[in-house]
């Protein structure tokens, strides 16, 4: 494992549709703007640690040194830059060196502080944490004094997080009844509960917790900067009454050492898909770091590993997932001095700020941004004046998130409302290729536009404009009508369904075919797209049927014979597939509930329900169980028929497609 680098030992507290696209290099800095320069004789603070809280729409945030007592101070900043020191921590008399800061839900912040002392000079008064309540106004109330023993745990850097059951839940560093850190519960009034001790170094249970997230009321998991299977740290899993601990996932080294940032206490999150996502500050496949994920059951995996300056490295900083479905966190190393980024929750890592190498507008960020009530990122770093701080802001590109409606007639004028994030007024829509009309700034999460004129049957992607020439894009959001699905049309939405989820093209010319009957060729396709997903490729055919020659241009051959080696069909019989002749209806509950029950699947025996369909009869169980399952009420509902020898046409296959496979 590399050096660890940091500052000093503290620290931090810390569907989607959408594809976010940035239109210029992250060095040309757009959307990043110095909200506050700290002073430079540090009388405001100096070197901010944590991540900043927002809270009545100000932002407030600690500073681990300077101030009054050079013992750390507290600020408010407002998201036009104002900036009030509302709090000079004084040793002896409320603790020095903040570590932490949280919103407590009832108007207040809370936080911890790494120390206090009622005489400095007698070591006997000498307490190794503190925690405190603090008004918005900067007023400070000691809640809890550590034990003086270290026994409840010495802060080391710290962590606190607010619990669902209006408890706080924090962590230690060091002390504890081994040395090597505990996780404990605070009251809002100052009553202490410690939950577990952590062992040394080595120890199978982890060393050294520096992180927490609730996964669920009374479950909490968290990250440890060593111990394990491999002493490269863990990801525990703990109750919070204290009555149960596990060990979720231990670090291999080839997966990043150092969980949650080194020497810092960043935040976990748990993310929309509902795994937990944090980041190594070292280690893995290039030593650089890494951005991790793991499901609640403890399905672990690597989402992206640092492996370029301009990509970043040393991610002592933790990450939070932003409303436009993507992860966001810093580097303190990388391309200039430090870079903020975003993550895909599929891997894709972009650099979107790097902070100039003098340390001009910030530097070295031990603690990543948080994003606003206005959905902008805002967040505090070393740099600046005399190295001393920076407030910063960054607007992020436009993110189009939905679309109602989705699609409409291909000659256009469909008045359309765009949702998403970061939003400007001026900003421009194309639709496809082509300029949207009526554009209208109704918010920064909601525009309305006028589609142009597209060529029919097609997905079309939706880009956002904004006046920075910043920009957002919808793949495929909005699909232009095939000439003969009209919006009113009574299978539309299963039509556009299919056709989003790639099961079928249509068949030419902007048309759909909708009144066309399913030959079992096409069939075949529908069905094995249906099951397998659109990107499947059936093995190449060996010619199993007569009548489906295995040679090129005759069609759909490989998903001819994948439907058979599948056991959805044996053919049409005396050895034949007949490709080209229509499917039945009858014909199709068979091939819809083979494909999604599987080959041996039996149906219940049939009641007697449609007045066309004998019971006992060849098809009689499978076309009941069709009409069970909803996927069709039948061709008539009084009295209830089925049509059995009717062919199915293009249009009422995407209502059985769609419905079988539950198509969103």
């Amino acid at each position: 494992m590399g050096a660890m680098k940091f500052p000093r030992i503290s620290t931090l507290v810390l569907t989607a549709a959408a594809a976010l696209h940035w239109s210029r290099g992250f060095a040309a800095a757009q959307g990043y703007t110095v909200l506050h320069y700290l002073a430079t004789d540090a009388s405001e603070g100096m070197q901010p640690q944590t991540e900043l809280v927002e809270l009545g729409g100000n932002f407030y945030g600690i500073c681990w040194a300077g101030g009054q007592y050079s013992n750390g101070t507290a600020f408010k900043i407002t998201p036009g830059g104002t900036f009030t020191k509302i709090h000079d921590f004084d040793f002896t008399v409320d603790g020095s060196t903040p570590l932490a800061l949280v919103d407590g839900g009832d108007g207040n912040l809370y936080g911890l502080l790494e120390g206090y002392a009622s005489d400095p000079g007698n070591p006997l008064t000498f307490q190794p944490g503190v925690f405190f309540k603090m008004t918005t106004a900067g007023t400070v109330t000691v809640l809890h004094l550590f034990a003086h023993d270290g026994s409840e745990g010495g802060l080391g850097p710290a962590f606190l997080m607010l619990g669902s059951d209006g408890n706080f839940y924090g962590t230690s560093w060091t002390d504890g009844a081994n040395g090597y850190g505990t996780v404990y519960r605070l009251s809002n009034g100052g009553g202490y509960a410690k939950l577990h001790d952590f062992g040394p170094f080595g120890d199978a249970g982890g060393s050294s917790p520096n992180s927490l997230i609730e996964v669920s009321p009374g479950v909490l998991f968290g990250t440890t900067l060593g111990g394990g299977a491999n002493n490269y740290g863990t990801v525990f899993q703990l109750a919070e009454s204290g009555s149960s601990f596990s060990v979720v996932h231990s670090f291999a080294t080839s997966e990043g050492g150092l969980p949650g940032g080194g020497y810092t206490a960043p935040p976990l999150v748990l993310a929309t898909d509902g795994r937990v996502y944090g980041t190594t500050a070292e280690g893995g496949a290039y030593d650089q770091g890494s951005v991790w994920g793991i499901s609640t059951a403890g399905d672990f995996s690597v989402l992206h590993q640092f492996h370029t300056t301009a990509e970043g490295f040393l991610s002592y900083a933790g990450i939070f997932e932003a409303s436009d479905g993507t992860l966001y966190g810093a580097t303190s190393g990388g391309t200039g001095d430090g870079l903020l980024y975003q993550v895909t929750l599929s891997g894709s890592e972009t650099p979107f700020h790097a902070f100039d190498p003098s340390g001009a507008d910030g530097a070295a960020p031990y603690s990543g941004p948080i994003q606003g009530s206005d959905g902008k990122l805002y967040g505090a770093t070393y740099g600046g004046n005399s190295g001393v701080g920076v407030i910063y802001q960054h607007t992020l590109p436009p993110s189009v998130q939905s679309l109602n409606p989705t699609s409409g007639p291909s000659t256009g004028s469909t008045a359309m409302a765009i949702m998403g994030t970061s939003f400007a007024s001026g900003a421009t829509v194309t639709v496809g290729s082509v300029g949207a009309t009526g554009v209208g700034f109704v918010s920064a999460t909601q525009l309305q536009a006028t589609t142009p004129a597209l060529s029919p049957g097609t997905l079309n992607d939706v880009t956002v404009t904004n006046p920075d020439t910043v920009i957002g894009t919808l793949q495929g959001g909005f699909l232009a009508d095939f000439l003969d699905v009209a919006q009113t049309d009574l299978f539309h939405a299963y039509v556009e369904k299919v056709f989003r989820h790639g099961i079928t093209a249509g068949c030419g010319g902007g048309n759909y075919c909708r009144n066309n009957p399913v030959t079992r060729a096409q069939m075949a396709v529908f069905l094995l797209k249906g099951k397998h997903g659109s990107t499947f490729i059936p093995p190449n055919c060996t010619g199993i049927f007569p009548d489906v020659p295995c040679t090129p241009g005759f069609g759909f051959p490989d998903w001819i014979e994948e439907l058979a080696n599948e056991g959805i069909t044996g053919g049409c019989g005396g050895g034949n597939y007949c490709p080209t002749n229509p499917v039945t209806r009858q014909q199709m509950a068979v091939f819809l509930l083979k494909t999604e029950h599987g080959s041996g699947y039996v149906p219940p025996a049939c009641t007697g329900i449609f007045g066309d369909v004998p019971c006992p009869s060849q098809f009689a169980d499978w076309i009941e169980r069709l009409y069970a399952e909803a996927v069709t009420g039948g061709c008539q509902v009084s009295p209830p028929l089925y049509c059995p020898a009717s062919s199915v046409l293009r249009g009422q296959m995407a209502a059985f497609l769609t419905k079988t496979f539950n198509l969103p």
